[in-house]
């Protein structure tokens, strides 16, 4: 089967969305339309709807649409928005792309679906290539219980040509970041993801940004901007100064709650609620946030990114 091929995306930090709730855990789509349109103020090359961390799986395909076109519209003339179209079959992928490309979605994050054997992993990429949308390939096993080698990878990007991204989510990130790079056949963009965790590690490792939600998405795009000026002391500076941010809002079972209450309290979403089944955060937890949440315009006003901050009071 023929496909079409598409460049590499543009090298720089990609933001994927949270998936706003009301307090009756219905889809809220004005809270995404707030979210992409500060991601792009602040200078985001693209977003992301309905990944792993966006509650993907969490949705009706009504509110798949939903969630689809109203981050396109708000999008439209600022970033391009990539769709997360996991699923548990390749037929529903399939389903899922092709509403991402009637919705006008600029591409679609894919993980192979679970239980995919070896076999089979460049064919379900080749039709979902079908569908039209450039593909960034995402290696995160944790989600899917398949383990790509970079073989398997550099396969893929070989026989679709619409795959331009790839999403190493693989520990230790740095050094597959450098087995990626000497493995791919063609040139295609390698993102960091993991809540940002390893980027200066990924991006000395020559990734070409990220792609992952944080609350304060002003400070990858920083990181990601400066080191690719040259500019890596600064980078590392900023890198280092928000590592607090970076790690607890990775803090396991409980992340995507603290990135959701950093988020309302910055005005981006009404509610900070989460689909159940989910773990509530503790009173600790929840003074912990507070605080950095209070601390963090001291800290970004001191490394120069204030002015893009909103600051509304917990």
């Amino acid at each position: 089967m023929s496909v079409k091929a598409f460049p590499p995306l543009a090298p720089g930090s990609y933001v994927i969305l949270a998936t706003p709730f009301d307090a009756h855990e219905r889809l809220d789509p004005e809270g995404i339309a707030r979210q992409v349109e500060f991601h792009a103020k602040v200078g985001a090359r693209g977003v992301v709807v309905l990944a792993v961390m966006g509650e993907g799986i969490k949705v009706t395909e009504d509110e798949r649409r939903l969630a689809v076109e109203a981050a396109v519209a708000a999008a439209r003339g600022k970033v391009p928005v990539i769709v997360g179209v996991n699923a548990p079959s390749f037929w529903l992928v399939r389903r899922h792309t092709e509403q991402a490309a009637r919705l006008g979605a600029q591409g679609v994050l894919l993980a192979p679906v679970a239980g995919t054997p070896p076999a089979a992993l460049t064919a379900l990429y080749q039709g979902v290539a079908g569908e039209g949308l450039p593909i960034v390939l995402q290696d995160y096993p944790p989600a899917t219980g398949v383990n790509l080698s970079v073989g398997q990878i550099a396969r893929v990007v070989e026989a679709v040509p619409a795959v331009v991204a790839v999403k190493n989510e693989v520990p230790p990130t740095g050094p597959r970041t450098r087995e990626l790079k000497a493995a791919l056949p063609r040139p295609v963009t390698i993102l960091g993801g993991l809540g940002g965790l390893s980027l200066l590690d990924e991006l000395d490792a020559g990734a070409d940004g990220t792609m992952t939600g944080f609350a304060f998405s002003e400070v990858l795009v920083a990181v990601c901007e400066e080191h690719r000026r040259g500019n890596r002391e600064r980078a590392r500076e900023l890198y280092e100064a928000f590592l607090p941010w970076l790690v607890f809002e990775s803090t396991p079972g409980v992340g995507l709650g603290i990135r959701k209450e950093f988020l309302r309290w910055r005005g981006l979403l009404r509610h900070a609620t989460l689909r159940a089944p989910a773990p509530a955060l503790d009173e600790p937890t929840r003074k912990r946030t507070e605080e950095l949440f209070r601390e963090y315009h001291e800290r970004a006003s001191r490394a120069g990114l204030i002015a893009a901050a909103s600051r509304p009071t917990p």
